[in-house]
């Protein structure tokens, strides 16, 4: 019984390995009959209703060009149709030469799948593929990057999730001091009453996340700006100089990879918006100096593990550096001060100081 044409079988095994009509559509629609015949013993395909949209937007690098270039209605997104449309979408742009050089998304797992597809031709240490070569302009690599605007979101969350206590997941610590999501809490509880105050756009949506807020980018950025940082240097709070520093690195890394070609630059006298017309701009080396000290943070991160591993391995000792060690130290000197002091005064700065 012919199953469904156009499709080619290993004979040994009955493995299908390749098509006879390359036809995008067709392919796709044999093999889904194949599957209802499989399924059902019925080779009539029901269409199903879409649930989703996928969407290409092409954003120009040297001109204020923005706009979606194509759209397709689907149920389930898989990687093989966004392998197979992608290259599609490329293939058109390049041809109405339209130079695509760039590849932007977010870390969902299917588009994560997609990257995995192709043919590394360069790829991190990690063995994570960030380009390959252009199919439809082979003299021209095709870069992955990932969309700015979600991995802000994404290190808001992380910081929002670094706290004390038994449930917490997570604590953030770099150079020895503790970066807490308390700490950001504390300078919005003790400014949010001040009529003039340089972190002026926060407020309880940034402060208090729902399910609404964080889906919000704007909520991100403004958490992590110049602005927060330099109201919580001026707090001259102990324990807080790693956590300033943490995010005005981000606020320069995020404007470096978040302007546009446009004068948004000029307008709000941020260098960092302006667009890249040179090699050679300097905000190459800030953005290489930010990954630096990434590196070097997590570095920190695998030495404090590997000797806190490695002191439960020798039974442990006083000089136990593991993060469950450090953070019930944390928590024992919190109930201590609390039971020690009763004044006022100390119990304020307490709460402000130790979250």
């Amino acid at each position: 019984m012919n199953i469904s044409q156009n499709l080619v079988y290993r004979k040994s095994t009955g493995e299908m390995i390749g098509f006879v009509n390359l036809e995008k559509n067709q392919v796709f629609a044999d093999i889904a009959a194949m599957e209802k015949y499989l399924s059902t013993g019925t080779t009539k395909v029901q269409p199903e209703i879409a649930t989703k949209m996928l969407s290409f937007m092409v954003k120009g690098v040297a001109s204020s060009i923005k706009d979606v270039v194509a759209s397709y209605s689907v149920n389930k997104l898989t990687s093989q149709f966004l392998y197979a449309e992608t290259w599609e979408v490329i293939n058109r742009c390049e041809r109405s030469d339209i130079r695509i050089i760039s590849f932007v998304s977010d870390g969902f797992a299917v588009n994560r799948s997609f990257l995995k597809k192709h043919t590394p031709a360069r790829e991190t240490k990690g063995g994570l593929i960030y380009a390959t070569v252009n199919k439809s302009a082979p003299h021209r690599l095709l870069f992955f990057m990932s969309d700015v605007a979600h991995l802000i979101k994404t290190i808001r969350n992380s910081l929002s999730n670094s706290r004390l206590g038994k449930k917490s997941k997570r604590c953030l610590q770099k150079c020895g001091e503790k970066m807490l999501w308390q700490t950001i809490v504390d300078l919005y509880n003790a400014k949010r009453d001040r009529v003039l105050r340089k972190s002026y756009k926060l407020t309880a949506q940034h402060i208090y996340i729902d399910s609404y807020s964080a889906m919000k980018v704007r909520f991100a950025a403004q958490v992590l700006s110049k602005t927060v940082a330099q109201e919580l240097e001026d707090m001259k709070w102990p324990g807080t100089k790693q956590l300033i520093e943490f995010i005005r690195r981000v606020n320069d890394w995020f404007d470096c990879l978040n302007g546009a070609f446009s004068t948004q630059g000029l307008r709000t006298r941020n260098h960092n918006l302006d667009p890249y017309t040179k090699e050679d701009d300097p905000r190459f080396e800030e953005l290489e100096e930010f990954l630096q000290y990434l590196s070097d943070w997590k570095e920190e991160v695998y030495s404090l593990q590997a000797l806190g591993n490695a002191s439960q391995s020798f039974g442990g000792d006083d000089q136990d550096l593991s993060f469950d060690v450090i953070m019930q130290e944390e928590r024992a000197d919190n109930e201590a001060n609390e039971v020690t002091e009763d004044t006022p005064a100390a119990k304020k700065t307490s709460g402000q100081l130790h979250p």
